[in-house]
């Protein structure tokens, strides 16, 4: 079933649930009105009857002197001289025909409101729809360009000597390639429809691995400590693997010789701490501690920034 019809079902779904719970309170209010009007009917009936009046009495209803019930008849009202009793098919009709009335009324505004619902829930589908499109032709078209500049790229560094410059230009070119292959990938899931499911992270292994790929790139020393314990959580990987990779690329791009990296736990929380001897350069956009704000967030995890003399982060699973 499509999404909108899902959504459709689900509103309908909703509009008669409200629909019948106010029928049976409405009704439940017009039976109990109708019976006063029959009583003050019966009342001035009986009195008529009382004073030998000759006006006509209407056949559903009947004035006896005697409590015996009559067929079809419903009791309605004593008057101390006289049992009045309403025909029951009369007052079923009565209630039938105010049904029928508002159930038609019902149901032209149920079908007013879906179709009006539906309408601007095609245009809005229609409008995101042409928004995902043009959304991922722009991503497809970059990532095009970026592997064709990766490709060119590995090319012009096979054709240098070999050296420690080539050597960290080959080690970023692999870190990038890498992180292009798995976002590629990603965005393949995404434009099939897939959602990406939490499970299980070693998170000691993904930042032991990613510390020591980024001390080959910059040339820092880097002193990681860790626990003995397990240090592992279940997470959406994705976020997790870019947020790692984020702070520490940071850290260590912005480092001027070492970087401290610590894992510990406190009662049932995991900690990740980051710090490193800022260098001279620590110019920059501010778009990656951005990036990484928005990714804790929507991970759930709490995270602290803190730039003096050190820069300094502190996150906690």
């Amino acid at each position: 079933m499509k999404f909108e019809y899902r959504i459709l079902s689900l509103l309908l779904t909703v509009i008669v649930s409200g629909f019948t719970f106010l029928n049976f309170v409405s009704i439940a209010y017009i039976r109990e009105v109708l019976d006063q009007q029959l009583q003050e009917k019966a009342k001035l009936y009986s009195k008529l009857i009382l004073y030998n009046r000759t006006e006509r009495i209407p056949e559903f209803i009947k004035i006896e002197e005697s409590p015996l019930p009559l067929e079809k008849y419903r009791l309605i009202l004593y008057t101390g001289k006289h049992y009045v009793f309403v025909k029951e098919e009369y007052i079923r009709n009565l209630l039938l025909s105010y049904g029928l009335s508002l159930f038609l009324w019902e149901g032209g505004l149920t079908v007013i409101i879906l179709l009006l619902f539906y309408l601007t829930l095609i245009r809005n589908l229609k409008t995101e729809k042409e928004t995902g499109d043009l959304l991922n032709v722009m991503l497809q078209s970059l990532t095009h360009k970026i592997g064709n500049f990766l490709a060119s790229q590995k090319i012009n560094l096979e054709m240098l000597e070999e050296s420690s410059p080539v050597l960290r230009m080959k080690r970023s070119l692999s870190d990038l390639e890498r992180n292009y292959q798995k976002t590629f990938k990603i965005l393949e899931m995404l434009r099939h429809g897939q959602h990406i499911k939490k499970e299980k992270i070693d998170l000691l292994k993904l930042i032991s691995d990613t510390a020591l790929s980024y001390k080959s790139i910059f040339q820092r020393e880097v002193f990681l400590r860790t626990p003995n314990t397990d240090f592992s959580l279940n997470s959406n990987p994705f976020y997790t693997e870019l947020l790692i990779s984020l702070l520490l690329e940071n850290a260590f791009k912005h480092s001027d010789k070492r970087v401290f990296i610590k894992l510990c736990c406190a009662r049932s929380k995991k900690l990740l701490i980051v710090k490193n001897d800022i260098g001279r350069d620590i110019s920059g956009t501010g778009v990656g501690l951005r990036i990484v704000k928005f990714i804790a967030d929507k991970l759930g995890v709490d995270l602290k920034i803190r730039i003096r003399k050190n820069f300094t982060v502190l996150v906690t699973f």
